[in-house]
C-alpha cells in the first residue's frame, strides 16, 4: 500500500513534468536565442531524458533537471531496501541485526572518505568532482536514509534502551550535547571541499 500510494503521489507529476521538458521546453528553446552552453544543453537533454525516466538523474546529471536528483536517491532507496530487508535483514539471527544496520549506514561514510580522497582531491574542478561523486550518488548518501532505518529498528526492537532514555536525565542531556557539538562540528568547522576530520 506505501508503494502504491507513492507512486499514485509522485509518478503522475512527475512524468507529466518530465514530458513537458523533452517534448516541449527543450525543442523550444533549441529554436530560441540561447547561448551557446544553453543551446548544448538543450540538445543533450533530448538525448539523455531516460535518465530522468528512469530516476537517474543523481547519476546523470548533466540534463535540465539536475535539481531531482535528490527524488532519485529516495527513489532508488525504496527500490533498494526490500531486497536489503528480506535477503539480509530478516535471514540473520535477530541479535545481529542491529550491527548490520550500522554497518550499512558505516559504508556509506567510508565510501565517502574513499572518493573524497581519490576522486575529488586529485580533480581539476572540486566542487564538481564532489557533486558528481560524493553529493548526488545514492551509494555515498544512503546513510542519511538508513539511519532512519536503524532508529525504527532500536523503537521497535529495544524498548527497554528507550525506556531507560526516558527516565535518565543525565542521559538525555549527554546525548543532546554530543548532537549539538556534532551539529556545530559540522557545521561550522568543516568545509564540504577540503580535508578535514569529518571528511
Amino acid at each position: 500500500k506505501f508503494y502504491l500510494r507513492r507512486t499514485l503521489r509522485i509518478f503522475p507529476a512527475y512524468y507529466l513534468f518530465v514530458a513537458f521538458q523533452h517534448f516541449v521546453l527543450a525543442p523550444k528553446l533549441m529554436q530560441g536565442d540561447l547561448p551557446e552552453a544553453g543551446r548544448k544543453l538543450a540538445e543533450a537533454y533530448l538525448y539523455q531524458y531516460i535518465f530522468d525516466f528512469l530516476y537517474l538523474a543523481n547519476y546523470f546529471p548533466d540534463t535540465f533537471m539536475v535539481h531531482i536528483w535528490s527524488l532519485s536517491l529516495e527513489e532508488q532507496f525504496y527500490i533498494f531496501l526490500p531486497p536489503f530487508l528480506l535477503y539480509a535483514y530478516f535471514k540473520i539471527a535477530e541479535r545481529h541485526r542491529l550491527r548490520l544496520l550500522v554497518g550499512a549506514c558505516v559504508t556509506p561514510l567510508i565510501l565517502r572518505a574513499i572518493s573524497f580522497y581519490w576522486l575529488v582531491l586529485p580533480a581539476e574542478n572540486p566542487k564538481e568532482a564532489y557533486d558528481r561523486f560524493i553529493y548526488w550518488p545514492f551509494f555515498t548518501h544512503a546513510d542519511s536514509l538508513l539511519v532512519g532505518v536503524t532508529a525504527a529498528h532500536i523503537f521497535v526492537n529495544k524498548p527497554e534502551w528507550i525506556e531507560r532514555l526516558n527516565t535518565n536525565l543525565p542521559l538525555w542531556r549527554t546525548l543532546l550535547g554530543i548532537i549539538l557539538a556534532s551539529t556545530f562540528a559540522f557545521g561550522v568547522l568543516t568545509h564540504e571541499y577540503e580535508p578535514s576530520i569529518a571528511t
